[in-house]
């Protein structure tokens, strides 16, 4: 299959994306957007900022859809660990967590591996467009609320909490921040027990540092560099048609060798054909963007369609976009039993109180059926006899 047009290329692709954005994520969380709680823009600086963390985060869930063995790359880069790229499978896990008042708490970026030997362990990613003075107790909740999931009485009775290992993404460059967040948990007999999360700030690589780091799936936010720049630039009342005209022309060229760095890396067999896809996709989405919001009277869009259709007719040809969108839809259906399973569980704690282990694995294997008939039959349960009973009566 051809494609007809650079335009219907993109619009393809486009569509890709755009059905990603139909998954069960808000890409306006609080921890971005500073006027989702007012219900008003604080002023236009607040609405640029939101918009431009707002495509961050989309963008960002978007590459985290590309293939396992680019995703072993990044975590054993940022880790340093040796995951096994063949016989490593990651899966990304519900990134929504009730707290007691029952809302929720959005995490960026949670994946669950599973290496060859059944080792299981998650990993937390957040992406941040700039610094935020509440991002280390944000991460510590984030941790708790992804270790609650799984927590569980060893043989002494004493409950155990597995952390994820987490990392912050920084896109734009500010000197404030380290190359690592810290912060001290002491307890009532003054234990102090310190917690260190990893820092990748963008403005420390090139293009060539990341694909060394097998950073691949971060190479698109280079990109977004300009953002800073066109965005001070407008506040100042100084983005001029001439600076316009010189910045398009130096985010064009960046763009293009980006784009060749990214088919290189498919040509040498580094990255496969979805991988190349998302990529390149993801980048061109960061490009529109900047291009609509700052540089309209540049009429770029033909030369980043250009750019970008051979990747998309390869991809169509080779059934890579039809794979990616039934990935997509299959992960919108299990994002909800998730979340389903979740608030049943919640329910079950509040109506007859902590669920022994071997209970809440059978609650994880329900489908969605079952768990619509668990919630109302719990209405009844008085004890973790009832739910007991309820277990057995579904395993006949």
């Amino acid at each position: 299959m051809r494609c007809r047009s650079p335009g219907f290329c993109l619009a393809v692709s486009h569509r890709i994306f755009v059905i990603l954005q139909g998954m069960n994520y808000n890409f306006s969380d609080g921890a971005y957007n500073l006027s989702t709680e007012s219900g008003f823009n604080l002023n236009e600086d607040a609405e640029n900022l939101n918009n431009s963390s707002a495509r961050i985060d989309e963008v960002a869930k978007y590459l985290f859809e590309i293939s396992d063995p680019i995703l072993i790359d990044f975590l054993n880069g940022v880790f340093h660990l040796n995951l096994n790229r063949e016989h490593t499978t990651v899966i990304s896990c519900k990134n929504e967590y009730p707290n007691t008042e029952f809302s929720l708490k959005k995490a960026d970026i949670v994946l669950k591996i599973i290496e060859q030997s059944n080792d299981i362990e998650k990993f937390h990613v957040e992406i941040q467009l700039n610094n935020d003075s509440q991002i280390e107790m944000r991460l510590f909740e984030y941790g708790y609320r992804i270790a609650g999931v799984t927590a569980a009485k060893d043989a002494r009775g004493v409950y155990e909490l597995n952390f994820p290992r987490q990392v912050v993404i920084f896109i734009e460059e500010n000197r404030n921040i380290g190359d690592s967040l810290m912060f001290r948990i002491i307890t009532p007999d003054r234990q102090r027990v310190e917690y260190q999360i990893p820092v990748i700030r963008i403005w420390d690589y090139d293009i060539h540092s990341m694909i060394k780091d097998g950073f691949f799936l971060l190479l698109p936010f280079k990109i977004f560099r300009f953002r800073k720049i066109l965005n001070s630039l407008s506040e100042a009342r100084s983005l001029t048609l001439e600076k316009k005209r010189s910045i398009s022309d130096e985010l064009m060229a960046e763009m293009q060798i980006l784009v060749s760095e990214i088919n290189t890396l498919a040509e040498k067999g580094i990255i496969d054909d979805k991988g190349n896809f998302i990529l390149i996709s993801a980048t061109n989405e960061l490009i529109n963007y900047l291009n609509q919001k700052f540089l309209p009277e540049c009429k770029n869009e033909k030369k980043v369609e250009q750019m970008f259709v051979g990747v998309t007719e390869k991809a169509m040809q080779k059934g890579v976009l039809q794979g990616i969108q039934q990935g997509i839809q299959q992960g919108i259906q299990q994002g909800r039993i998730e979340e389903k399973r979740l608030l049943v569980e919640r329910l079950l704690i509040k109506k007859i109180g902590m669920l022994p282990m071997d209970m809440r694995e059978q609650i994880r294997q329900m489908d969605s059926a079952v768990l619509d008939l668990l919630s109302y039959e719990l209405l009844d349960f008085q004890t973790v006899e009832d739910l007991k009973q309820f277990l057995n009566k579904m395993k006949l």
